[in-house]
């Protein structure tokens, strides 16, 4: 709100006081009004090109980038789509797995020895040799263990499985093995019986038995 004092309020000073969206203007004379309202006009008029530039730039940046934005997704749904095509063109292939497996009954049954329906006859079922470790979460000598089978089964990947049973999860497994103690670890080469060992063994003992009773190489 723009308020002029009327003429016979003259002053010898002129002075501007602003506050809470108003402007006064206090002149001395006519003229001065005239200056100070075009000099106004003229400040205000810069000030909206100003904002109208500024507002204009931050669009046109907003667009770039919403266009950025979307090509990059266009691209990656391609290469989904890309990836998803090849997988059903190949129903068969599976991914390769490494490192440690952990075992329930049911798998146990199906990828070691399914000694429910051959209770009598120990029948591998696996097509690479494997060692079953039957450990428990708390067990101190298991958890000293467990990174030289980490190990092993990285050194040896490719030549022979590595397993682990929790007899805690998987007492009847467990039970029907006759695991009393912990670590036990199961040595199953191919076709012939296998064999168990118990305690925590050093990785010189591991790759001992890897040698000679599961790949069958001689020293």
């Amino acid at each position: 709100m723009l308020k002029i004092v009327p003429e016979r309020c003259r002053l010898r000073k002129a002075y501007i006081a602003g506050g809470m969206g108003r402007i006064v203007i206090i002149h001395s004379g006519t003229n001065k009004l005239f200056k100070l309202l075009i000099i106004f006009k003229s400040v205000t008029a810069l000030i909206k090109k100003m904002i109208i530039l500024i507002l204009k730039q931050l669009k046109m940046k907003k667009i770039k980038l919403v266009g950025l934005m979307f090509s990059l997704f266009l691209t990656a749904f391609a290469g989904n789509k890309i990836e998803n095509k090849t997988d059903l063109n190949n129903p068969s292939k599976e991914v390769k797995k490494t490192g440690i497996i952990h075992l329930t009954k049911a798998e146990f049954l199906t990828k070691i020895s399914n000694f429910e329906a051959n209770p009598t006859e120990w029948k591998y079922l696996g097509d690479k040799p494997c060692i079953i470790d039957f450990y428990a979460s708390w067990c101190g000598p298991c958890k000293m263990i467990a990174p030289i089978l980490e190990d092993l089964a990285k050194e040896y990947d490719g030549q022979i499985y590595i397993y682990k049973v929790d007899t805690e999860a998987e007492k009847e497994l467990a039970a029907a093995f006759g695991i009393s103690s912990i670590p036990s670890l199961l040595f199953c080469p191919i076709g012939e019986a296998p064999q168990m060992a118990q305690g925590a063994m050093p990785k010189e003992a591991f790759v001992k038995a890897i040698r000679e009773v599961l790949l069958k190489i001689k020293q």
